[in-house]
C-alpha cells in the first residue's frame, strides 16, 4: 500500500474520513475498529488526551493500552507518529502469501539490514 495522506490525530483523521468509513473503523462499536471517535468539538483543542475520546469496543480487552494509540510517542523527545491513510490506487494484492516474515515488525520494531532482508526472501524459495 502506498501512503496516501497522513493525520496528526486522531481528531483530524476522523473529520477526514467518510462517514461510512467512520462507521466501519469506529473503535467504539466495532471489535476491530482502529479509528478512535472524539467525544465533540472540544477535543480539538487537546487531541492526544484520551478524555476526549469515546473507548474502545469492549473486545479489544482490558490489557489492550488504547492511550498509547491516542498518544503515542516512542521517547518525549521526538514528535508523534503520523496517523497514515493509504491511496487506493496504489493498492497491491496477492492471491497467495508470498514470504513470511516471522519477526517483529510492528510499532516499535527495530530495523533490519538489506542482508538480513535478503535472507529472508531466500529462505522463502
Amino acid at each position: 500500500m502506498c501512503v496516501g495522506r497522513a493525520f496528526e490525530s486522531h481528531w483530524d483523521l476522523w473529520h477526514a474520513l467518510a462517514p461510512q468509513v467512520r462507521s466501519a473503523k469506529a473503535a467504539d462499536t466495532n471489535p476491530v475498529g482502529d479509528v478512535y471517535k472524539p467525544l465533540g468539538r472540544d477535543t480539538q483543542k487537546d487531541p492526544f488526551n484520551i478524555c476526549r475520546y469515546y473507548q474502545p469496543h469492549k473486545s479489544h480487552g482490558r490489557k489492550y493500552n488504547w492511550p498509547a494509540d491516542i498518544n503515542y510517542q516512542r521517547n518525549n523527545n521526538c514528535r508523534r507518529a503520523a496517523l497514515l491513510v493509504g491511496d487506493g490506487n496504489h493498492s497491491f494484492v496477492w492471491d497467495q502469501r508470498v514470504i513470511v516474515f516471522d519477526r517483529n515488525i510492528g510499532r516499535g520494531q527495530r530495523t533490519h539490514s538489506l542482508e538480513d532482508f535478503l535472507k529472508c526472501l531466500q529462505q522463502a524459495n
